[in-house]
This record gives structure tokens, sequence and C-alpha cells, in this order.
């Protein structure tokens, strides 16, 4: 009986590796790109949810004091200030995220970016309304927060809206009153 050695070695070809490389790596960065998006969401969320609470808060802070209260958005600067009207002493600010874009949109509908908007919280308890847009680098709407007033009992409601694909909800996602 004579056996003879099979030349075929058991193993992969190169194109073989090549493909099975080629698919690994498609979907590494399908994963890559469907994570980077979910981060960025829940990073946004996570803004959207400090300015609610900023808000909040410093209306709340006005109403116990007894104080007028000025709020200055600078959407260049991407921070937020307060100080007590007639003051130029800032008693509080909220750093804004660098990696979102935020804007507003004026009464004509025009979306204004690079100005500095000021609002008002009185002892009062009169509010300008104001809404600020928190979108991605693209300016596609991600989060809008929106304070406005409660005259009758001397409080603000900030609600907190979610944007899907650009497209604000007209349910809020939160209201704090």
């Amino acid at each position: 009986m004579t056996y003879y050695k099979s030349s075929h070695k058991k193993g992969f070809t190169l194109i073989e590796l090549l493909v099975v490389i080629a698919i690994l790596v498609i979907l590494v960065s399908i994963i890559a790109g469907f994570s980077a998006s979910v981060i960025q969401g829940q990073n946004a969320k996570k803004t959207a949810y400090q300015i609610a609470f900023f808000m909040k808060n410093q209306s709340n802070k006005a109403f116990s004091e007894r104080a007028d209260y000025k709020y200055t958005v600078n959407y260049t600067g991407q921070v937020i200030t307060v100080a007590k009207s007639g003051s130029a002493t800032v008693v509080d600010r909220l750093d804004l995220p660098k990696n979102f874009n935020y804007y507003y949109i004026n009464t004509s509908g025009v979306l204004k970016t690079t100005n500095l908007t000021n609002y008002y919280i009185t002892d009062g308890g009169k509010v300008k309304p104001m809404s600020i847009i928190i979108a991605n680098r693209g300016n596609t709407a991600l989060y809008k927060v929106s304070v406005s007033g409660l005259f009758s009992i001397k409080t603000t409601e900030v609600s907190l809206y979610r944007a899907n694909k650009g497209n604000i909800s007209s349910t809020p996602l939160l209201t704090l009153k």
C-alpha cells in the first residue's frame, strides 16, 4: 500500500484573508459611526438638561431673592451669564459645550446665532419668553429649551423638546414648573 501526501495545505489563501479583513473593516466603521451619533445625541441631551435646570434654578433664585435678573445668551461665545438687572457683575454663568451650535429663531422665523440676547426675569414674575436650540455642527436641531413665565404664581416654566431629523416635537420631553 502506497500513501501519497496531499500537496494541498490546510489554511486560507491570501484572497480569502483580504476579503475577511475588508468585511471586518466595513463592520467596524458602521459600528463606530453609529456609536459616534449615539454619543453625540447623549451629549446633546445632557447639554439640554443642563441649560433647562440652570434657567429654572436661576429664575427660582430671582424670585426667592425678590430681585430682577438679566440673562445674557452669547451664542457665538457659547455662554449664558446671569446678572442682577442694572449691574454688570455676573452672579452666575453656564459655559456651553463647544461641540454644538446654539441659536434661536426670531419672531420673523429667521435663524439667529451671532448676537447677544438678553432675557429678563423680574420680581413681579414677568419673564421675556426665550428658546435656545441646540444643534449639531451641520445646524440640524437636536433639542430646544424654552423658558416662559407663569405670571399669576410668579414662576417660570422651562420646557425641553427633542428634535427628530431637525423637526422639533410639539410635546415636551420635560417640563419644569
